[in-house]
Formats: structure tokens, C-alpha cells, sequence
């Protein structure tokens, strides 16, 4: 079947074998890359379940986003630079969070944890809440 890059893993998930789900999201994925990058986007297996910030656990069928574990990963708060280029990052990280986390209902307890690790790094509550 053609997969389009509108395709989202819980529509695949509702519509194909436990077998056939971590296909549909790679060719999915694979979609949205050539289309940004260009072709051909090689993808490498590594054996996990880690997949571009998100964990995705086939067997309980469940995407989980990765939490930052240092602040190097995030744009520093107090780095050069607009508030708003600051902010794009995180802004971009809790789209994919609320896009890709699956089963829905886990989405705001991991958008939270999100949340609270940017104020224990420093981050303006009230710049981040609103996000």
C-alpha cells in the first residue's frame, strides 16, 4: 500500500497488524525525510527501540518521547539570542510530543515532565506554560 506522509501511527495502528505497525511509521518517516532533505535519506538499524526522540514499544503498543536528560540538549535560556529562538526548540519538541505520543492519554503527564525539567533547568514558567 502507498503510505503518505499524512499518515500518523495511531491511524496505522487502528488499521494494521501489530507486524506491519514499526513499517508504516518507518516508511512514514521515510516520506517526511525524502520530502525535507531530499532523496535518497538513508536510514541506519541500530537494534533499539529509539526512533528520532521517541521510544516505540511495538509489543505494548506505546510511543513514548525521550526526556532530555542534560540541559545541553535543550537551547540555553540564558544564551544569545531572541526569547522566540529560544523557545522554538522547545516549541518544535512538545509539537512532536503531542503529535507521536501513543496511547493519547499518556500525552500531557510526559508533556508536564517536559515542562518541569525546562524550570528545574532554569527556564521562565511563564514563558514555557503557555507552550
Amino acid at each position: 500500500s502507498t503510505v503518505t506522509c499524512g499518515t500518523s501511527f495511531p491511524e496505522a495502528e487502528e488499521k494494521l497488524p501489530k507486524r506491519k505497525i514499526r513499517y508504516q511509521l518507518l516508511c512514514h518517516l521515510r516520506c517526511c525525510l525524502d520530502v525535507f532533505y531530499g532523496s535518497p535519506v538513508i536510514l541506519e538499524d541500530v537494534g533499539d527501540e529509539h526512533f528520532l526522540g521517541f521510544d516505540i514499544d511495538t509489543r505494548n503498543r506505546t510511543i513514548t518521547f525521550i526526556q532530555p536528560k542534560s540541559q545541553w540538549q535543550i537551547r540555553h535560556y540564558a544564551g544569545a539570542g531572541s526569547k522566540a529562538l529560544k523557545l522554538s526548540g522547545i516549541k518544535s519538541r512538545l509539537v512532536l510530543l503531542r503529535r507521536n505520543v501513543w496511547p493519547k492519554d499518556q500525552c500531557e503527564q510526559q508533556v508536564q515532565q517536559f515542562k518541569q525539567q525546562l524550570y528545574s533547568w532554569g527556564f521562565d514558567q511563564a514563558d514555557v506554560a503557555p507552550l
